[in-house]
């Protein structure tokens, strides 16, 4: 990962080195730890690059932790709908149905706000904010704070309405549909609910949208 910048020679190589590994432990044991360090560097489209020889390779005992990204949210599957907790002062717990969203994009932003990467995000979606509208994104964001408060002091300066926090924070039901094991993750569905872009940065998104 560190050496191969060439992400097609990545899923090449990769190829190569699952085809070797028949122990089907040993295999999970490599793509768990591999796919691990794939997420906290930010190697989102390195995960999806490998995913379809991980799913057809037929070696995996479990897909537990960061592998359960290869199930529950990659490119071309239908985004997970979104559960969303009683929030403080708020209605009981509702379900928003991801194929039913009304706009042409939804871009799914979950943050900590504690999170200096997230800070970063944070500050690039609020100066975009009205360009993505402009190209018909519509931002939800689900955040991973425990404290209510810090939720609310960070949300406060959101100029999109959508924004919520799974309750039980990083352990949350969205992040755990999501497999999000990292801050910040963005997913891009279109209007019939499809992810069409993972990402950890404002950036990969903003040249996705300049396409």
């Amino acid at each position: 990962m560190n050496v191969v910048s060439d992400k097609a020679q990545f899923a090449q190589d990769f190829k190569q080195i699952s085809d070797r590994i028949k122990n089907p432990v040993q295999y999970t044991d490599f793509v768990g730890k591999l796919t691990y360090y794939l997420t906290e560097y930010s190697k989102d489209d390195y995960i999806d690059a490998i995913a379809k020889t991980v799913l057809e390779s037929g070696k995996v005992t479990e897909y537990v932790g960061s592998m359960q990204v290869y199930l529950k949210a990659m490119v071309g599957m239908k985004a997970p709908d979104l559960i969303v907790p009683a929030q403080i002062g708020g209605e009981q717990t509702t379900i928003l149905n991801t194929n039913e969203l009304d706009s042409k994009y939804t871009l799914l932003f979950f943050y900590q706000s504690d999170c200096g990467h997230c800070e970063t995000a944070i500050a690039a979606l609020k100066s975009q904010y009205q360009d993505l509208v402009a190209k018909g994104i519509e931002i939800i964001s689900i955040a991973g704070d425990l404290d209510p408060n810090t939720f609310a002091t960070t949300a406060a300066s959101f100029p999109w309405t959508t924004k919520y926090r799974d309750v039980e924070g990083m352990n949350g039901i969205n992040f755990k549909n999501y497999a999000v094991i990292g801050t910040p993750t963005m997913y891009v569905l279109d209007s019939k609910g499809m992810i069409i872009q993972k990402s950890a940065t404002v950036e990969e998104v903003l040249e996705w949208s300049g396409k």
